[in-house]
């Protein structure tokens, strides 16, 4: 018995039509926001290139007077750990039980950090890829 190509099939084979059909209505779907995350990226990456620059020069000016070569690399990391970093981290790690004051902080935040933190064992890693992840979606939802 031999095997007949694909494209000799007769028309009426209603699983690939529907098959066809649906990736079809997927593709459509899903096209204009592959064109907004396209539209979107390269403003992503230029705004977080200008963090990473302004950070690296704040480290510079707010330390001590030594040179850039003696700092060790995770200063540039830390850099970003301020403000409300510290509580974020206190609620995904210990929960509301330390202080009255953090519950004035939403819970998405920290659980998602919390789940996070399976994944990069560090709950203030999973809070930085959380918060990029999502201002990139805030980006492509904002030109779409």
């Amino acid at each position: 018995m031999e095997k007949l190509p694909i494209a000799t099939l007769p028309e009426s084979n209603s699983l690939a039509t529907n098959s066809y059909a649906r990736l079809h209505s997927l593709h459509r779907a899903w096209s204009p926001w592959y064109t907004s995350l396209r539209q979107a990226l390269p403003t992503y990456i230029a705004i977080h290139i200008g963090f990473v620059v302004i950070s690296c020069v704040s480290v510079l000016y707010s330390g001590p007077l030594m040179p850039i070569y003696a700092l060790p690399f995770n200063t540039l990391w830390n850099s970003w750990k301020r403000w409300d970093a510290f509580h974020f981290i206190s609620i995904a790690s210990q929960g509301y039980a330390r202080t009255p004051t953090e519950t004035a902080y939403f819970p998405l935040y920290p659980l998602l950090a919390r789940i996070g933190a399976f994944f990069t064992h560090s709950v203030f890693s999973s809070g930085l890829l959380i918060s990029n992840i999502s201002g990139l979606v805030m980006l492509v939802v904002l030109y779409r």
